[in-house]
């Protein structure tokens, strides 16, 4: 009666699984209900899914302890434990989390945890990726552990591949052409997921706005050719920037949004300030001068609001407000150079020559 019970509550639970994976086309949405659901049954420290890309594991889906070790790794197929399931086709039960962080070659990245449970997934054209569970146990992971995951693997190939057709086909239409960013669409998208997965797991997420400041006067001295390569320099040097699972659209003009996933104020203001010097060493590089620079605001998700509405107008209203902070600034600095002048040429006895508009900004 037991073994008959635990296999009706195991059955039902593979059917709601694959229900869960119909619920959405997005893969992140998708992968943070599997692993909710899957956390029931499979107790894990961290879940990952590494997608087949050329000749590497790509992780698509990270979630847990050593999150941004694991979101780093690009696993050679056939090195690790993920990439050896990938290629030999075969599962691996309690093997060593330690070899996955190995394919960094780097000393400082290690990991604590200690056993894995690694099946591969299995598309319609052969292996398209593993998934993998990590435990700060040893030997943590049974043979029913093993016998649940290959029946969630089996399910989940199918809406990987499906969700990966939907992306490639409407990429296009979600990114800038000029900057290869995220557009507005997909920025729109994007937040209403973040919101919800933070909803859902309690955790926090930063927008933040830039705004460039001196954009036109770029384009008016030097023409919109200089213009767009000036774009294309702040999309490329920021991609390489932006810490793991953050992402950055552009909205259109010269103004960008960046989502900075578990952030804080602290973090946000840094990052900000980070793309602020890097926006100017761009406008420096193609002008010979400081005229490009940029103005930022941001909020808080669960702090400034809970929705994208909220959030995008509560950074936009901390940009502006620094953006008039500055032109106050250098309203204040060219009204006392037109003092200073002033006073210069009345000590000389020649009548000054600035205009009060001039000392007014």
């Amino acid at each position: 009666v037991e073994s008959i019970a635990a296999a009706r509550a195991e059955a039902q639970f593979l059917f709601s699984i694959s229900q869960d994976l119909t619920l959405s086309i997005d893969l992140a949405a998708m992968f943070h209900r599997l692993a909710d659901k899957l956390e029931t049954t499979i107790p894990f420290d961290a879940i990952a899914y590494y997608h087949i890309e050329g000749e590497e594991l790509n992780p698509l889906f990270v979630r847990g302890k050593d999150e941004e070790l694991f979101r780093r790794l690009r696993i050679p197929v056939g090195q690790g434990l993920s990439g050896w399931v990938v290629m030999e086709k075969k599962t691996i039960r309690n093997g060593n989390p330690a070899v996955e962080p190995a394919c960094l070659n780097d000393r400082s990245a290690f990991t604590q945890l200690r056993s894995a449970l690694s099946v591969p997934v299995e598309g319609e054209s052969g292996v398209i990726g593993a998934l993998t569970l990590y435990s700060m146990g040893r030997d943590h992971y049974t043979l029913d552990h093993l016998r649940v995951l290959m029946a969630v693997a089996a399910r989940l190939a199918y809406q990987v591949e499906n969700s990966l057709r939907f992306q490639k086909a409407s990429g296009d239409a979600c990114t800038d052409e000029l900057t290869r960013l995220p557009n507005s669409r997909w920025l729109l998208t994007h937040l209403e997921t973040a919101c919800r997965e933070a909803a859902e797991s309690r955790s926090a997420f930063a927008v933040l706005v830039l705004d460039l400041d001196g954009f036109k006067m770029l384009n008016d001295s030097f023409g919109h050719l200089r213009g767009n390569e000036a774009l294309r320099g702040i999309a490329e040097s920021a991609r390489a920037m932006l810490p793991a699972a953050s992402s950055m659209a552009r909205m259109g003009g010269d103004e960008f949004v960046v989502i900075l996933k578990n952030a804080t104020g602290e973090k946000a203001t840094d990052l900000a300030m980070q793309l602020q010097t890097s926006i100017e060493r761009v406008g420096l590089r193609l002008t010979g001068d400081g005229r490009l620079s940029a103005s930022w605001g941001f909020s808080l998700y669960g702090v400034d609001g809970t929705t994208p509405d909220a959030l995008m107008a509560e950074a936009d209203r901390r940009m502006y407000e620094n953006k008039r902070s500055k032109d106050d600034r250098m309203a204040l600095r060219l009204s006392q150079l037109a003092e200073s002048v002033n006073h210069a040429m009345a000590a000389t006895g020649e009548r000054p020559a600035l205009p009060g508009a001039f000392r007014r900004g």
